[in-house]
């Protein structure tokens, strides 16, 4: 089987995206924003693109992109949408192939798309070959994305271990571990913890006595985010990330 994880964070700025695009390159992954709220011209999808410089079959339709930038469940109000649990299905297992559904614009365009399981042509891939999957979300775990469910019931519903993002300021020690007794409270698997951007041993030290939940990696704060910064970490990072994962080591 496919692993997949999806990131969230301790609330909006606490940078999923930076995580998501060094686990891209560490771990050679595909990846995934199921929901875009907001700059569409340039949103997460394309700036993952751009930092990493990965292929393009590497990255799966947005299945719903939002024009405001606000909680998905009022974006989507505002666009005439509706997001509902049934919209998502996660992309095909296979390097080849691009399955998502199509996407909303809230003016009610759709961009066709593969359905699920229909490939590019060329051989199949072995279970070896099916590269990891990230799921970057919207916000934290309690954004709404209608009016009766949040981004943690999307991760249920799509069966996810979560890699949670931390971010170092005044009340982050509060944010973090009420993110992980709540995924803890709803059985969600939190497969490791990421600290994005500088350095606070105190805080990671805390957090781990009192939750047992230790770092896959603290990420440094980087002056400059791009291919050649990002890449130059993943490397020196990939294969203790991969190991705390439980994933092969090439």
């Amino acid at each position: 089987m496919q692993k997949a994880y999806f990131i969230s964070g301790i609330h909006t700025d606490a940078g999923k995206t930076v995580a998501s695009a060094f686990l891209q390159l560490a771990l050679d992954a595909d990846y995934w924003k199921p929901i875009q709220a907001g700059d569409l011209d340039f949103g997460d999808t394309d700036r993952v693109k751009a930092w990493t410089g990965s292929p393009a079959e590497r990255f799966h339709p947005v299945r719903h992109s939002l024009r405001t930038p606000a909680s998905p469940h009022y974006a989507a109000t505002l666009d005439g949408v509706q997001i509902n649990l049934a919209d998502f299905t996660l992309p095909s297992p296979t390097r080849n192939a691009l399955a998502s559904p199509a996407f909303s614009r809230g003016d009610a365009l759709a961009s066709p798309a593969l359905n699920r399981g229909d490939a590019l042509d060329g051989p199949a891939l072995s279970q070896d070959d099916r590269a990891p999957l990230l799921v970057e979300g919207a916000g934290g775990l309690l954004v709404p994305i209608n009016d009766r469910e949040t981004v943690a019931d999307l991760i249920k519903y799509l069966g996810l271990e979560v890699i949670l993002v931390s971010r170092h300021y005044l009340g982050s020690i509060n944010h973090t571990m009420l993110s992980i007794a709540y995924l803890r409270s709803q059985n969600i698997p939190l497969a490791g913890l990421i600290y994005s951007g500088g350095d606070s041993p105190e805080t990671v030290r805390i957090i781990g006595e009192q939750t047992g939940v230790w770092p896959l990696i603290e990420l440094p704060e980087l002056k400059e985010i791009n291919q050649t910064t990002l890449t130059e970490l993943s490397e020196t990072k990939s294969e203790e990330i991969r190991r705390k994962l439980g994933l092969s080591i090439d």
